[in-house]
C-alpha cells in the first residue's frame, strides 16, 4: 500500500462506515467492520465530525486573527461569505454585533497611542459612514445604537465623553468574547445527526474543503473583476488628465508670451491670443461669451482707450418702489416675480450678483429709509393676499441665496421678526409660503446674529414640535427645516434650548433617520451629536 493511501485510510474507512450507518445497512456494516478487523485496517472514529470541528475552529481562528490585526477588509469579506445570509439580514443579535464590529474598525486607527495617521482615520470613518447610510440604517430605531450615528461627525471621538468607552481595552475584550461566542454558534450549523454523510457530500461535490475553495475562488474572481474595472477607469482618467495637462501647458505658454509682450509695452491682440487658447480648450469659448470682461479684450494693452464693459439695463428703483407700494396685489406679485427672475433666470452668476448689488445699493426693501411712510416694501410679508405673499417670499428666498443678500436682509431685524412671527403662527403643512420662509430662515441662520434672534424667538420649539408630530410637509420644507435646526444647534444658546425638548427631538430625529434620506442624514446625525453631548439628553436616549 502506498504511503499516501495509508495516511488517509482510516478516514476513508470512517467515511464508508458513516454512509452504511446512515443507510441502515446493518449487515453490510457488520461485515465491513469484521473485514477491516481481520485485515488490520484502521477506522478513524468520528472522522466527519472531527473534520467539521476542525473547519469551524480554523474559520473562527481566521476571524479572530483579522480582528486582532485590524484587517477590516479581510474580516468583513469572511463575514459576508462564511455566515448565512438569512441570519445576517434577519437576526438582530447578528446585526447588532456587526454594528459594534463596524465601530471597532472605525475607531481602531485612533487607538494608536504613539501616532495617528490622518489618512487611516479618515478612511476608516468613511467606511463606517457608508455602512450607516446603507446596511446600518435598519438599526436606526434601536435607542442603544442611536448615539453612534453621530460618530462620523465628531472631530476627535476619543476625547468625547459619549464615546470614551470605545477606547478602553475592556470594551475591545468584551467585543472579542462576544464575537468568539457568536462564531461558535453561528458556524456550527445543523446538529451532527442531521448532517448528510460525507460520502454524499463528496458525490455531489459538496465537500467542505471544496466549498471553502470555491467560495474563496468566487471571492477572488469578483475581486479581480472589480480591480480590472477600476484599472480601466483609472487608465481612462489618467489619459484624460494627461491630455488636459498638455492643453493647459500649451495655453499657459500662449498667455505667458502675451503677458511678456504686454509688460514690454508691445501691442497684444487678445482676441487672437484667446482664439488660439480656445483651440486647445474649447470651453473657453463659452466662458468668453458669458463674461462681460471679454467684450473689448483687444484693448487690454491700451488702458487709456479701453471701453467700459457692457452692463445690463438699469432699473429706476424710485419708480419701481412707488409702483409696488401703490399697485394692487396682483400687480405687486408680478413685479416681485419679475425681480426674482433677475436673480434666477440670467445666464451668468456675475449678472446675478450685479442685480443683488442693485437691490442693496438702492435699499429696495426700505430698511434704511428715514421717511415717515407707513407702507414699506418688507411689510409685504404681512399681506393677506396669498398670491402676493407667495411671490414676495419666493423673492426673499432667492435673495438670501447670495452672501450680499443675506447681509442686507439681516441688516434690519424687523424683517427677521416678521418671518419668525409668520412661521410661529403657521401650522406645519405642505404650503409654498411656508416652504419659502423656512428656506429663507435656513439661509439667514448661517449668521450668528440671526441665530440668536431665532433661538430666542422660539424657532427651535416650533421645529421640534413639527418633527415630533410627524407633520406633513413638502420635501423642500422638511430639508430646510432640518438644516435650520442643525444651524441653530451649533450655537451654545441653541444647544441649551434643546435640552428641555429632548423627548420631541429624540422622537422626531429617530423618525427622520428611518427615512434613509442621504440628503438629510448628515444634518440629523450632526444634530444628534450636538444634543447627545448633553448628559440628560444622552441618558434619556439610552432609556428609550
Amino acid at each position: 500500500m502506498s504511503g499516501s493511501l495509508s495516511s488517509v485510510e482510516g478516514e476513508l474507512n470512517a467515511i464508508v462506515k458513516e454512509f452504511l450507518e446512515y443507510s441502515k445497512l446493518d449487515k453490510a456494516l457488520a461485515t465491513f467492520e469484521e473485514e477491516c478487523q481481520k485485515l488490520g485496517k484502521p477506522i478513524q472514529d468520528l472522522a466527519g465530525k472531527s473534520r467539521r470541528d476542525q473547519r469551524i475552529q480554523k474559520i473562527k481562528n481566521e476571524f479572530l486573527e483579522h480582528f486582532d490585526s485590524g484587517k477590516r477588509t479581510e474580516f468583513f469579506a469572511e463575514w459576508e461569505t462564511r455566515l448565512n445570509p438569512e441570519r445576517r439580514e434577519n437576526d438582530q443579535l447578528c446585526q447588532k454585533l456587526e454594528f459594534y464590529l463596524q465601530i471597532h474598525f472605525a475607531v481602531l486607527p485612533m487607538r494608536k497611542i504613539d501616532h495617528w495617521s490622518k489618512e487611516e482615520v479618515d478612511e476608516a470613518m468613511l467606511h463606517f459612514h457608508y455602512y450607516l447610510e446603507s446596511k446600518g440604517s435598519v438599526l436606526s430605531e434601536c435607542a442603544e445604537l442611536l448615539p453612534y450615528y453621530a460618530l462620523p461627525y465628531v472631530p476627535r471621538p476619543n476625547t468625547h465623553p459619549s464615546f470614551a468607552e470605545l477606547f478602553q481595552d475592556a470594551w475591545v475584550a468584551n467585543l472579542r468574547n462576544k464575537l468568539e461566542t457568536f462564531l461558535f454558534e453561528g458556524l456550527k450549523g445543523k446538529d451532527d445527526e442531521e448532517q448528510e454523510p460525507r460520502l454524499i457530500e463528496l458525490y455531489h461535490n459538496r465537500d467542505l474543503d471544496l466549498q471553502d475553495a470555491r467560495k474563496e475562488l468566487k471571492y477572488l474572481e469578483r475581486h479581480i473583476e472589480e480591480s480590472e474595472k477600476r484599472s480601466v477607469l483609472h487608465a481612462k482618467k489618467c489619459e484624460k488628465l494627461q491630455e488636459e495637462c498638455r492643453q493647459l501647458v500649451a495655453v499657459s505658454s500662449l498667455l505667458v508670451t502675451a503677458l511678456e509682450n504686454a509688460v514690454k509695452g508691445n501691442f497684444v491682440d487678445m482676441d487672437c491670443v484667446l482664439s488660439a487658447c480656445t483651440t486647445h480648450l474649447p470651453d473657453l469659448e463659452k466662458l468668453r461669451s458669458e463674461s462681460p470682461h471679454f467684450g473689448n479684450s483687444a484693448q487690454v494693452s491700451h488702458p487709456n482707450t479701453a471701453k467700459k464693459p457692457h452692463s445690463s439695463e438699469k432699473l429706476d428703483f424710485n419708480k419701481l418702489k412707488l409702483d409696488i407700494k401703490s399697485s394692487d396685489e396682483k400687480t405687486r406679485a408680478l413685479l416681485f416675480q419679475a425681480l426674482r427672475w433677475r436673480l434666477t433666470k440670467v445666464s451668468s452668476w456675475q449678472k446675478r450678483e450685479e442685480a443683488v448689488l442693485e437691490f442693496v445699493n438702492n435699499d429696495f426693501m426700505d430698511f434704511n429709509t428715514t421717511t415717515e411712510e407707513t407702507v414699506k416694501i418688507f411689510m409685504s410679508v404681512r399681506s393677506n393676499d396669498n398670491l402676493l405673499l407667495e411671490s414676495f417670499t419666493r423673492f426673499l428666498n432667492a435673495l438670501a441665496s447670495f452672501v450680499l443678500g443675506r447681509q442686507y436682509l439681516t441688516s434690519n431685524p424687523k424683517l427677521l421678526e416678521l418671518l419668525v412671527e409668520h412661521l410661529l403662527t403657521s401650522d406645519p403643512k405642505d404650503d409654498v409660503v411656508l416652504d419659502m420662509i423656512l428656506g429663507t430662515l435656513k439661509k439667514l441662520s448661517i449668521r450668528r446674529t440671526s441665530q440668536a434672534y431665532m433661538v430666542e424667538g422660539g424657532v427651535i420649539e416650533w421645529l421640534a414640535g413639527a418633527f415630533h408630530s410627524g407633520a406633513v410637509m413638502s420635501e423642500y420644507a422638511r430639508n430646510s427645516a432640518i438644516a435650520l435646526l442643525f444651524n441653530l444647534s451649533l450655537c451654545p444658546m441653541g444647544k441649551k434650548r434643546c435640552e428641555p425638548l429632548k423627548v420631541e427631538l429624540i422622537s422626531g430625529l429617530g423618525r427622520l433617520l428611518q427615512l434613509q434620506d442621504t440628503k438629510i442624514s448628515p444634518y440629523v446625525n450632526g444634530i444628534l451629536y450636538r444634543i447627545l453631548s448633553i448628559s440628560s439628553v444622552r441618558e434619556y436616549a439610552k432609556e428609550q
